[in-house]
């Protein structure tokens, strides 16, 4: 008797047991076309919010038109170069990261003070933000270090013209959406700026690209 309620329970465990496993996903599932569904689909990794890149708005946690304070030093240092002239002003700093090249890359900021009728609270805000780090990137994966034909993707790019660094010529590319990329001859993105999408890369006076030609 005692053989036959063990059998029995022995039994029903064991039904039991293939009934859950017909029930569960094996740990990398595939969908019914073969392909695998634990993977993005293809889709790019979700960017960093604070390594985003945001056309027209922002670049990492710098927003345009909001108050650049001392705070700036406390992340960034001091600046490795600045400049001022009626109302406003430039400063570049050295970053952790590195550029295309491999160099320590860089981060340039320039505001300007708010004019209303004459009247100002002398306070200077971000107009546009530079940098030739490859660690920022756009929502899209773009990047300094992607590519022209990348870049044409998901934006519609206007030449501006072209400027010269440390005996290299770059060509500027700006977009309706506030972003504009520096494209090397190897039609390699080497540099990104943000600004307002009602502006120009180059609407800046004190001049952003220096040695700049216009197309």
């Amino acid at each position: 008797m005692k053989n036959i309620v063990f059998t029995g329970l022995f039994l029903l465990l064991l039904v039991s047991c293939k009934e859950n496993q017909k029930g569960q996903k094996p740990e990398n599932s595939t969908s019914t076309s073969g392909k695998d569904t634990t993977a993005a689909n293809g889709q790019k990794p979700e960017q960093n919010k604070e390594l985003l890149i945001v056309p027209g708005k922002r670049l990492g946690d710098l927003y345009l038109g909001k108050e650049a304070t001392v705070t700036l030093k406390d992340s960034l240092g001091e600046p490795l170069h600045q400049d001022s002239a009626m109302g406003k002003s430039s400063q570049t700093f050295r970053l952790k990261n590195k550029d295309l090249n491999g160099n320590d890359a860089i981060l340039s900021i320039f505001t300007a003070i708010r004019m209303d009728g004459g009247n100002t609270d002398g306070k200077h805000r971000l107009q546009a933000v530079r940098t030739n780090s490859t660690t920022f990137a756009t929502e899209q994966g773009l990047k300094v270090g992607s590519t022209f034909k990348e870049i044409q993707h998901s934006f519609k790019l206007q030449k501006l013209g072209e400027f010269t660094k440390n005996g290299n010529t770059y060509s500027l590319y700006d977009t309706e959406d506030g972003i504009a990329f520096e494209v090397n001859k190897d039609k390699i993105c080497s540099g990104i700026e943000i600004h307002k999408a009602d502006t120009k890369a180059t609407d800046s006076y004190l001049p952003v690209y220096e040695h700049f030609k216009g197309s």
